[in-house]
């Protein structure tokens, strides 16, 4: 059986305190001493003695052993018994702690990341962490619901379910918070292996290790199919899924879809714990400034702050300006000096007037609800945090022909820049297949360093990314594949690579080369788009092209598209469509009065009355024509 980790009993010939324990595992992490984790949930103190339970992550040798008693000897200044457990033991006196932990050590795969943690605080100091947070009060509260939960569910001996849903009705970052949860449901003893993995709803589910660690689901709730009345979809069965394991999955939603899914039963059953994050008030926010002067050393006035306009102003926004009037302070002046509020009032607080140029154009764009506020989130969170807080920007756009993928990419790339991500703004190269892979041996991973090598400072574009997998016989798209991976790797904060196409052939290219996958931090799906959106970019192109439309034609070509869109086959292409539909109104204008520049309905039936444009409405005769 392979273990990921083993157990021993540890006994002690003295008292070995909390604190002990902490600091040995802080030497252990930093190398000082043998890694290990020390479990204080688990520790077992008598009189003059302590035993407690100790993980490491793989098979000990005798020698490794000796080194370990040596290390926790010198430690503690007692003698030390080292005992190995066998999962088979029938008195194990951790159980069922140990047992879960068990579990863990059978192996199992973890789809997509998965970091591990050594770090172990005590109940009452991941309490006591959670308190030190600005606002929150119902975050404080929940904490030690949770606590009392945990604990009283044990001496009643009942089944422990710790899976939580962070409701956010502010854009607060919750990393911090699910930091704290695992700090408190380690310490407690329900998380037995110190992991905290991450992905999707897929990626949890079609992870096979079924233990007590963490799994933050990153998931896009709002577009991922569920309702209040959630039938058994793909979705439902992942969540059933993940209902009978032992893991302990974390995953936030904003407060609007959260309504739209609290009632289904599968949702619950996963995260039964329901934490809302509601934004900090103005007196916790000058209770943040207070202590950022007392850390930077510099005073500060609070003349008319409750009144001002920075005390309505996100935390994260208020933490952004005082990052950037600190160094502008320190720059230039000495360490002591006073940082007024008119110091932070470096921005307008009306979102429209401090975005970007490049942002609005986004928002300007029909449909894309989830990309926009995903690609506003990215902005946002490398604003505040700096251009260095993500360990890289790759993404994959999953999506049909004509939903903007490509002018999104385009988008990006000044979004990025102006947000100090990315150097310059105006490298925005598009590659595919031909452009990287080489008919002759050797030449492939030239060819596809010389297209990167392009695009440094900038985005690279690779639009049906996944036919560098579709050759058959003698092919180098693969070794085009790992060439870029590489290069992803090698630069990953020089450019952005953006892979775009399909969503069922990205997703099996990403499998095909897991080094790939590990890349990419963001997915961004482009739905398809509905009759409305199709009116919406009709109406936007009759308008810069000069035409007008009357009340009978809108309604008519809204009823075309609503059946394009229920009948949807392999011809549609969305924008283009609607573009392809545009161009031939015009055509059948022109030749009835190509002065008046007026749509009417007799334009519109004459053109949806032609068998080629019928073949869109899923009409019998399937073939591609020009356009379409």
């Amino acid at each position: 059986m392979s273990r990921l980790i083993n157990a021993y009993y540890v006994d002690i010939d003295g008292e070995a305190s909390d604190e002990g324990m902490r600091l040995y595992a802080r030497k252990a992490d930093e190398g000082i001493l043998l890694r290990g984790l020390l479990m204080p949930s688990l520790k077992r103190c008598e009189a003059g003695k302590t035993r407690f339970l100790y993980l490491c992550q793989s098979d000990y040798s005798q020698n490794r052993e000796d080194s370990l008693k040596e290390d926790l000897r010198d430690f503690f200044g007692a003698e030390v018994i080292l005992t190995r457990i066998s999962p088979h033991d029938e008195d194990l006196e951790f159980d069922p702690q140990l047992r879960n932990a068990e579990k863990a050590a059978c192996g199992g795969m973890i789809r997509k990341d998965c970091e591990n943690r050594w770090r172990i605080v005590t109940v009452a100091q991941a309490l006591s962490e959670a308190e030190q947070l600005l606002g929150f009060g119902e975050f404080k509260e929940a904490m030690h619901k949770l606590d009392r939960y945990i604990r009283n569910s044990r001496l009643a001996h009942c089944e422990q379910h710790c899976g939580v849903v962070l409701v956010k009705n502010c854009g607060v970052n919750e990393d911090i918070f699910i930091d704290r949860l695992y700090d408190l449901l380690l310490a407690e003893g329900v998380i037995l292996e110190p992991a905290v993995a991450s992905g999707d709803l897929r990626d949890a589910s079609e992870t096979n290790r079924d233990s007590a660690f963490l799994y933050r689901i990153d998931e896009d709730w709002e577009r991922s199919g569920h309702t209040r009345c959630l039938p058994m979809t793909h979705q439902a069965r992942m969540l059933q899924k993940l209902a009978e394991r032992r893991t302990i999955y974390v995953t936030s939603v904003n407060a609007k879809v959260y309504e739209a899914l609290k009632d289904d039963v599968r949702f619950r059953s996963v995260f039964p714990c329901v934490i809302k994050l509601e934004e900090p008030s103005a007196e916790d926010k000058f209770g943040y400034l207070a202590k950022e002067a007392s850390t930077y050393g510099f005073s500060l006035t609070e003349t008319a702050f409750g009144s001002s306009n920075l005390a309505k102003l996100p935390l994260e926004e208020l933490k952004a300006r005082v990052a950037v009037a600190v160094r502008e302070r320190l720059s230039a002046e000495q360490c002591g000096f006073t940082l007024s509020l008119e110091a932070l009032k470096t921005k307008e607080i009306n979102a429209e007037k401090h975005q970007g140029p490049a942002l609005k154009e986004l928002d300007k764009l029909t449909g894309l609800a989830g990309v926009k506020a995903c690609v506003r989130e990215i902005s946002a969170f490398v604003k505040s945090k700096g251009a260095d807080s993500l360990p890289t920007l790759h993404m994959v756009f999953r999506g049909n022909p004509g939903t903007g993928k490509t002018t999104v990419a385009r988008l990006l790339g000044r979004i990025f820049a102006e947000a100090g991500v990315l150097k310059r703004d105006d490298v925005f190269v598009e590659a595919d297949r031909n452009s990287l892979v080489s008919i002759y041996l050797g030449g492939t991973a030239e060819k596809t360093a010389s297209v990167v090598k392009s695009a440094l400072g900038g985005v690279l574009f690779i639009d049906e990314a996944y036919s560098l997998f579709a050759g058959e016989g003698r092919d180098y798209g693969a070794e085009a594949v790992a060439e870029l991976v590489k290069i992803m790797e090698d630069h990953r904060r020089d450019f952005v690579c953006i892979l775009a196409g399909y969503p069922k052939q990205m997703d099996a290219m990403l499998d095909m080369n897991p080094g790939l996958r590990s890349r990419i931090q963001f997915y961004l799906d482009f739905e398809d788009y509905d009759a409305d959106e199709m009116m919406q970019i009709f109406s936007v192109l009759a308008s810069q092209n000069g035409y007008e439309t009357t009340v009978g034609a809108t309604e008519t070509l809204r009823h075309e598209f609503a059946k394009i869109t229920r009948r949807k086959n392999a011809n549609f292409a969305n924008g283009r469509t609607v573009r392809s539909v545009f161009e031939r109104i015009r055509m059948k204008q022109a030749l009835r009065d190509g002065a008046e520049n007026i749509i009417r309905e007799t334009d519109i039936e004459a053109v949806f009355a032609e068998r080629d444009v019928q073949n869109q409405l899923g009409g019998p005769n399937r073939e591609r024509t020009l356009g379409f």
